[in-house]
Parts: structure tokens; C-alpha cells; sequence
């Protein structure tokens, strides 16, 4: 099991959030500590850190990942928007 932790711009994020949203993240926050890198996860292969990205219900995260100690840092979090024609 993987410990999470926040950075400051996914903490500022989570500041401005509705109560009901904290849900949605604690949810989001349970499986990614269980499965780090879930199917629907991309890696971003031009840094050389293990930088993934995921997409959870309308949001997007940006996260580390640290097999060595065990640790998900979460680097950003930010909202999608859908696209309408």
C-alpha cells in the first residue's frame, strides 16, 4: 500500500473545493494507494521521473510515483472541462 501525499498546488486545489468533491477524492485517493498505476493512468515519458497522469470522474491528476519508499505525491490537480458542440 502506498502512502499519498499533497503538493502545494494540489493542496491550494483542494482549498477551494465543494465538501461533496472531497468524496470523489478521498475515493480517488483509496484506489491509487492500492494501485498506483491504474490501467487508465498515462506516463508522461519526457521526464525522468515516473510522472503519471489521471483522469477521475471530471478531474485530472498529476502525480509522482516512489516505488522505493512507497510514496504518491500528488502534484496537481485540475478540472476538466468537457467539451460541448
Amino acid at each position: 500500500m502506498f502512502d499519498i501525499f499533497l503538493d502545494i498546488p494540489a493542496q491550494s486545489f483542494l482549498e477551494g473545493v465543494h465538501i461533496s468533491t472531497w468524496f470523489q477524492f478521498k475515493e480517488t485517493f483509496i484506489k491509487l494507494s492500492e494501485d498506483p498505476v491504474p490501467s487508465d493512468a498515462m506516463r508522461i515519458l519526457d521526464r525522468k521521473e515516473k510522472l503519471f497522469r489521471l483522469r477521475s470522474n471530471r478531474l485530472r491528476y498529476l502525480y509522482r510515483l516512489d516505488y522505493d519508499k512507497n510514496k504518491i505525491v500528488i502534484i496537481k490537480i485540475e478540472a476538466v472541462r468537457c467539451m460541448r458542440f
